[in-house]
Formats: structure tokens, sequence, C-alpha cells
């Protein structure tokens, strides 16, 4: 490969950037709009409960996402990512806007990657100022989905998104706050676990990561930028 070699900057969504998930608030728009049945979004709900806890538990959590919004058309879901981000905007942590505007001072192209539907996530990337983002993707058939949540998709991802092979990972930074985003934060010269789940903390002690939360999370991330950069 030849060429230069970019660092960035990778942003999880849920739990990060707003302390819910994005992917259910689109879900609640879509029963309020009557797009979706309430008894099949109760049933995901109950699903993603039950395999909170399983290995690949997200597999079969998809799997119930996909059927519920199968149902729904294409200019549907995009209207009801419209309406949900409206709300969903208000909830973004305080600290958001200045770590990105560090970053982006710092040179770093801001990459957001999450597991909610690609729908949301396009209007909310656009709306906070990400260079690149992938959602969630659910094709004619499950062969073809983007799954950024499930196994090493966040890797896949950035493939996908003609990333993975041309990041200077030691110069790069990643904040995640759950188990799925520790591939990520593994690569990275900068990782910082943000309020992170249990499985994520365990890693964050056994590799010696920083751990912020979202009053100390800027200081946090400048003591890594000046430590590596």
């Amino acid at each position: 490969m030849t060429g230069k070699r970019r660092a960035v900057a990778l942003f999880d969504m849920d739990g990060t950037i707003v302390p819910g998930t994005l992917a259910f608030d689109l879900l609640d728009e879509l029963v309020i709009c009557g797009a979706c049945d309430p008894r099949q979004v109760d049933s995901v709900h109950r699903t993603v409960r039950e395999v909170a806890l399983l290995e690949n538990g997200n597999v079969k959590a998809y799997a119930e996402y996909r059927k519920t919004v199968g149902q729904v058309g294409a200019h549907q879901m995009v209207e009801a990512a419209s309406r949900c981000w409206v709300t969903s905007q208000k909830e973004v942590l305080h600290y958001v806007p200045t770590l990105m505007g560090i970053l982006k001072r710092f040179g770093f192209l801001l990459v957001l990657i999450s597991g909610s539907p690609q729908e949301i996530i396009k209007i909310a990337a656009a709306h906070l100022g990400f260079d690149k983002w992938c959602g969630a993707s659910f094709g004619s058939s499950g062969a073809d989905d983007i799954l950024p949540a499930v196994g090493n998709g966040k890797k896949r991802a950035l493939e996908n998104l003609g990333l993975l092979h041309t990041i200077d990972w030691k110069n790069s930074f990643a904040i995640g706050n759950s188990h799925n985003d520790a591939e990520l934060l593994d690569l990275v010269g900068m990782p910082l676990a943000f309020e992170p789940d249990g499985k994520l903390r365990e890693v964050a002690r056994v590799r010696n990561w920083i751990v912020a939360d979202r009053h100390d999370v800027i200081a946090k991330s400048m003591l890594l930028l000046r430590r590596v950069r």
C-alpha cells in the first residue's frame, strides 16, 4: 500500500454520545407513526434483555430487530429517523462537541461507528460533524447485513469505509462504553473506556486503559493526547 496513513478518532454512539440506544428510540418512533406493531417491538426488547449476558447474544437480538423493521418501507424509516433525531439530539452528552472540536484541531479524521440503524446514524453523523460514519444496515437477505455490534463488526465497518488499512493506529484515538467497543480500543494508541459496562471495565483494568466519565472525559482525553502525540 502507498500513501500516508491517517490518524482517526473512532466514536461509539449508544452509551457514549447519547446515554440511551438510538435503535430503541427509532423503534418507539415507528410505533408512534403506526409503521411497527407494538407487540413486535415488545418482543425485540424482551429478546435484548434475555440475551444481554450471552456470548454472541447480539446475533439473536439483531435477528429480532431485522424481523420487526423488515416490514417498514425505506422512506418510512428515513422519515421516522429524522423525527427521532429531533428528540434524541437533545440527549447528546455535553462533552461531545468539545471533544470532537479538540480532536478536529489535532487533525484527526472523525469516524462514528454504531450498531444502531444507518438511517438514524447518517442523520446524527451529519448533525454532529463526523467525517465518516457507519451504522447497522439490513439488506434484502441476512447475508448482506452490516452489523457493527456483532463479532468483529466494527472492524468490518472500517473496511467498508475504506479505512481499515489506511489508519495510523498508534496515533489514533477511540472511545466507547461497551465490551463490543473493545476490538477498536485494542487497536489504537489512545483507547478511552467511557463509563464502561462491566465487561469493558475489566478489559480496561487488565490492559491499563484510561477510564473516564462525562465529568472528566475532556481532561483524560487531553492526557492521552499529550502522552502519545
